[in-house]
């Protein structure tokens, strides 16, 4: 198939569901191109502070405010706390007085007056409200551009790298892991874990692997995530093989931090109130992992549409009629679902797999409005300054996100029943 693709490309009519066919390149080198290093960010409540104290006679935009502080800010925060690495005694909180201070000094030597004023008056305000903390928080070991000049866009930064596991055997090995914790004080560390999808577009049909960075690894998995990330990890087809690549989406500074989105979900509500997200960019999500568990809002969509006395309807017509109709495999190539989940399944298994990807669709048409009245709800609590096209597109990508996290659930129970 690679040859097919490779030509299909070169002729501009690939299908969008096979991925980017790319040449071999070099990872960036560590301690030359790139750094591993303790990295520290913002949440959006200090993200807020921080614009509150942005003086009002300095003309700054709403874009500059934000450049300031996702761009300068962090970059020379990152710059300063780079010594804590490997030094076994990092803070888990950083002033960002000592950050706004060596801005205003660089600002003054380059001439740079608008800025220099500025960080003049954030100091002023920050010493005239002391009840406010204006800090910067540890994120852990993170990577970050050490190439003068910078990243290029879409340069190869480093493939993931891990072990491999099928999806029954992770949550198989994750159930051992749960059983360890509950039986003992010591809680097992965290798994650096990602999925590597094989496209729907493949010969045999969307697949799923689970490539876990925890024991065998290179820096890839120290990538932090950001909701307005540079990067994107991707599959690419390289030399006939699937891989995880990390790409950038945009041009990198040196000094600038390397993160993409992990488009994680969860189902514990606890998970992600705890998982604060510290990008600091202004479309931050509040949490680095979006929450699918009960009450959240494509709940609204799935109880309205698809109850428990809908799906066992479902469930009684396919094992009475235990067939796979002709629309039934044209809907399940619509998601990519072929041979490989489904030969050697029963035909009833098969014609109910058909009937739930086509309430997946239908979701996926419902959903966005849902997530957007969500959203507005929670940023409207941290911010006063919202971009409504920005809030709707980002709707839209988490609407496939969660529509992708239906086919992988269906999937993941597909394969251990195979």
């Amino acid at each position: 198939d690679y040859s097919e693709k490779l030509l299909s490309q070169k002729n501009g009519t690939e299908n969008l569901e096979i991925p980017e066919v790319k040449d071999y390149q070099r990872r960036k080198v560590p301690g030359d191109e790139v750094l591993e290093q303790e990295v520290y960010g913002i949440d959006p409540y200090t993200h807020n502070l921080l614009r509150d104290i942005m003086p009002a006679d300095v003309s700054l935009s709403s874009a500059d405010k934000h450049t300031f502080i996702e761009e300068l800010l962090l970059n020379t925060l990152n710059k300063q706390v780079r010594d804590f690495t490997g030094s076994g005694n990092t803070p888990m909180v950083y002033p960002l007085k000592p950050v706004i201070e060596e801005i205003q000094k660089s600002a003054e030597e380059s001439g740079d007056r608008r800025t220099a004023k500025m960080c003049l008056g954030m100091l002023k305000a920050m010493r005239s409200r002391p009840e406010h903390n204006y800090v910067a928080y540890r994120k852990g070991l993170g990577v970050v551009c050490n190439k003068k000049g910078g990243f290029g866009m879409d340069d190869f930064v480093i493939e993931f790298f891990g072990e491999v596991y099928p999806s029954w055997r992770w949550y198989e090995k994750q159930d051992g892991i749960k059983h360890i914790q509950n039986n003992s004080e010591d809680q097992a560390p965290e798994f650096y874990n990602i999925m590597l999808e094989r496209p729907k577009g493949d010969r045999d049909g969307y697949d799923l692997v689970f490539v876990d960075a925890m024991h065998k690894a290179n820096y890839a998995s120290r990538i932090c995530h950001s909701c307005n990330p540079n990067c994107e990890a991707k599959v690419t087809a390289v030399d006939g093989q699937y891989q995880i690549g990390v790409y950038t989406v945009r041009p990198i500074a040196e000094g600038e931090e390397i993160t993409f989105d992990y488009n994680s979900v969860t189902e514990s509500k606890e998970e992600h109130e705890a998982s604060v997200c510290l990008c600091g960019s202004q479309v931050c999500r509040g949490s680095y992992l979006n929450f699918s568990g009960e009450g959240a809002f494509e709940k609204v969509v799935l109880m309205e549409f698809h109850g428990v006395l809908d799906r066992h309807s479902l469930l009684l017509q396919a094992c009475e009629a235990n067939t796979v109709s002709q629309q039934d495999l044209i809907d399940l190539g619509r998601a990519g679902l072929g041979t490989c989940l489904l030969a050697g399944l029963p035909g009833w298994l098969v014609a109910y797999t058909a009937q739930l990807v086509r309430f997946i669709f239908f979701e996926r048409q419902k959903l966005p409005n849902e997530i957007f009245k969500h959203n507005m709800e929670e940023k409207r609590q941290f911010f006063t300054d919202i971009n409504m096209d920005s809030e709707r597109n980002d709707a839209e990508v988490q609407a496939e996100g969660v529509l992708n996290s239906r086919l992988q659930h269906l999937t993941h129970t597909l394969d251990k029943v195979g």
